[in-house]
C-alpha cells in the first residue's frame, strides 16, 4: 500500500502545475504539498526528488530542508539536494558564520561532504576572496544517484581559516568558535539551478 501511495504522489507531483489533487486518503493537496511529501520520503528516487524541488515554493521554511539534510535515514543524494537548497535559499552573502550555523541546524550532512580551501586559482571563482579572507569549495556527495548533477558551493569568508575550522564553525561546534563572528562574503551554489529541466 505504501509503495502505491508513494508512486501516486510521484506521478501526481509530475503532472499539472498548481492544481489541487484528490489524494488517496481523501485530502485535497496542492502541487507544492505533494512535492513536500515526496521530499520528506526517504524512499523517493533521485529523479522524483529533483522534480519535487522545482515545485516547492520559495516561502517554505528552512526547517523543511534542514530536516532532510540532517537526517541519516535519507540517502546521500537526497540529503545533498536538501543541503544545496539550504545554502541557495537561506545562507546569503553577508551572513555571520554563527547565524549560518544556526540556519544549518548542526549541519550533520557536512560529514559526507568535501570541504577544501582554495589555495591556487586555475580560473575565475564565482565568489570574491576578501583581503585577509579565504575561499572554499564544498562538494556534496551524490551517493549512487548518477542522474544527480555535481552539487556544491563556493564559500568566501572574511577571515583566513582552514577547512577543518570552517567545517566545525558551520556545524556549530566549539572547534569552530574562532569563526563564529566571521562573515560569509560570498556564497555561490553549483549548479545555478536545481529541480528545473533535470
Amino acid at each position: 500500500m505504501r509503495s502505491t501511495v508513494v508512486a501516486w504522489l510521484v506521478v501526481s507531483a509530475l503532472s499539472g502545475a498548481g492544481c489541487a489533487h484528490h489524494a488517496p486518503n481523501g485530502d485535497n493537496m496542492t502541487q507544492g504539498e505533494l512535492a513536500i511529501q515526496v521530499l520528506k520520503d526517504p524512499a523517493a528516487t533521485a529523479s522524483s526528488v529533483l522534480s519535487a524541488i522545482g515545485q516547492v515554493a520559495a516561502s517554505e521554511p528552512a526547517s523543511l530542508w534542514t530536516g532532510v539534510a540532517n537526517d541519516a535515514r535519507f540517502p546521500a543524494f537526497h540529503r545533498s539536494a536538501a543541503a544545496w537548497q539550504l545554502l541557495k535559499r537561506y545562507v546569503p552573502a553577508g551572513m555571520s558564520i554563527d547565524d549560518a550555523a544556526r540556519m544549518l541546524g548542526g549541519a550533520a550532512w557536512l560529514d559526507g561532504a568535501t570541504l577544501e580551501k582554495i589555495t591556487a586559482l586555475g580560473g575565475e571563482l564565482p565568489v570574491r576572496i576578501p583581503e585577509h579572507g579565504a575561499a572554499f569549495i564544498l562538494r556534496l556527495p551524490r551517493g549512487s544517484a548518477s542522474e544527480l548533477p555535481d552539487l556544491g558551493a563556493y564559500l568566501a569568508v572574511d577571515r583566513n581559516a582552514d577547512a577543518a575550522t570552517l567545517r566545525a564553525a558551520l556545524a556549530g561546534q566549539t572547534a569552530g568558535a574562532s569563526l563564529a563572528d566571521a562573515h560569509l562574503t560570498g556564497v555561490a551554489t553549483f549548479p545555478e539551478d536545481l529541480g528545473r529541466g533535470h
